[in-house]
């Protein structure tokens, strides 16, 4: 239930910055952000739980298992890395093809993080930041645990990864604006 919930809010707060990131950049007389969110939130949603699912996989690989599967996570987390912009084209995108979004994002994601070395440096960095909050949580529980604070856990995790939510999401859709070499669209220019 927590994961689903999870993903679900996770994905919603990352729609809501993207969209409102992509209308910043596109300038003032660009598309309204709410109906972006509305219109790609289900794909946010299917991004967020493939990225959260390889990492989650990666992740538990290499930290734990034999030697095979530690090689094999290893292997996973490059992947996962590569993911890292998926969530950013399923707002992005002007693909108009609504059931090809899901596929769209994640094969745009790893074909800009495997276009050049320096692409997929940022997605490894972008991948790295987006793992601090995981470790900083996973510090701080104990210590509020320690400290009898009610509920422990969502105080540790949410509003710490809300705070740092909003600029990582912020990074990473200009990271791929300029990975991808993103155009200002607006409604003049059509």
């Amino acid at each position: 239930m927590n994961f689903a919930v999870s993903i679900v809010a996770g994905a919603l707060l990352d729609a809501i910055v993207l969209a409102y990131t992509k209308v910043d950049v596109d300038g003032s007389d660009a598309t309204n952000p709410w109906s972006i969110v509305l219109e790609r939130l289900w794909v946010v949603v299917i991004a967020n739980f493939i990225f959260t699912f390889v990492t989650e996989i990666a992740i538990e690989l290499v930290a734990t298992g034999s030697l095979g599967a530690r090689i094999l996570g290893a292997f996973t987390l490059p992947l996962a890395a590569a993911m890292v912009f998926a969530e950013c084209i399923a707002v992005v995108s002007d693909d108009e093809r609504w059931w090809w979004l899901p596929v769209a994002s994640v094969g745009g994601s790893l074909r800009t993080s495997w276009q050049s070395a320096a692409n997929m440096s940022r997605a490894i960095v972008l991948f790295a930041l987006q793992l601090l909050p995981i470790g900083i949580s996973g510090a701080l529980e104990p210590l509020l645990k320690s400290a009898h604070v009610p509920l422990a856990s969502f105080w540790s995790e949410v509003p710490l990864g809300i705070l740092l939510t909003i600029p990582l999401d912020v990074l990473i859709v200009l990271a791929f604006f300029d990975a991808s070499g993103y155009s200002r669209k607006s409604t003049v220019d059509e």
